[in-house]
């Protein structure tokens, strides 16, 4: 499956073990502290990737 879809195309899983597994990365500005936003989200990120692990 390409990464990327057109606007009007959608991909649906037909099974729950058809999700394509992704790795998501965040980027951060080297030598400068995340904001509180940046943190919030990030933590969002991980609890939201170990719910789709398990």
């Amino acid at each position: 499956m390409p990464a990327t879809t057109a606007p009007a195309a959608s991909s649906v899983p037909l099974h729950p073990d058809d999700t394509p597994r992704r790795r998501v990365y965040a980027a951060t500005p080297r030598g400068t502290a995340p904001s509180p936003a940046a943190l919030a989200f990030l933590a969002l990120l991980e609890e939201v990737a170990a719910g789709l692990a398990s």
